[in-house]
């Protein structure tokens, strides 16, 4: 799972649930609107931050995904197997 803190009252925001394996990593977009996640379970989904609803799945070939990075426009996702 992924938590989200609100770090100015330091709490819990909520968490982002959907992966049917471990995260491995996350990344913020940069206009900091949505989160990119990448799990074991093959998938890279992507969260809307303010409310954690899930926007899509991208299904990868190879297995466990490793590592994400945004491109700096927002435009393209890269992914490490």
């Amino acid at each position: 799972s992924i938590k989200i803190w609100n770090m100015t009252d330091k709490i819990e925001k909520f968490t982002l649930l959907g992966h049917s394996s471990f995260v491995e990593d996350i990344a913020f977009s940069p206009d900091d609107t949505k989160i990119v996640s990448a799990g074991c379970d093959g998938i890279i989904k992507v969260w809307n931050v303010e409310d954690g609803t899930l926007i899509r799945d991208l299904k990868v070939q190879g297995g466990c995904v490793r590592s994400i990075a945004i491109s700096p426009n927002g435009k393209a996702i890269a992914s490490a197997h």
